[in-house]
């Protein structure tokens, strides 16, 4: 069915966000979390050290510090996951494209 490919493509999407921020982190060395913490703590890390060291601005951070602060975001880490372990968590096609609109400066900015 057309909902079984938007699970999978929200399922990929998470699995490669978190990947970029772990790749990230051992790639800048940042040390107050690690692979093994919390995609929450982790995208806030990430988020820090690229404001601290002028890599985006606080505006072009709003979308991610936004998915880290609000849990029924549209983009949360708690609606990424909940698309991974939440068998009653439906993603709209819409709701895909515009998730990755709002984290695409980010993603791009770790693989710089």
């Amino acid at each position: 069915s057309v909902w079984g490919h938007y699970n999978c493509a929200a399922v990929l999407f998470r699995v490669f966000f978190e990947l970029s921020v772990d790749a990230y982190i051992k790639k800048k060395n940042i040390t107050d979390c690690n692979t093994n913490s919390k995609l929450v703590v982790k995208v806030k890390r990430v988020s820090e050290y690229m404001e601290n060291n002028k890599i985006l601005t606080r505006d072009e951070l709003k979308p991610v510090n936004t998915s880290v602060s609000s849990q029924d975001y549209l983009g949360s880490t708690n609606t990424l996951n909940a698309y991974v372990h939440n068998s009653n968590m439906q993603p709209l096609s819409k709701d895909l494209k515009t998730t990755w609109d709002n984290m695409e400066k980010f993603i791009k900015a770790i693989w710089k």
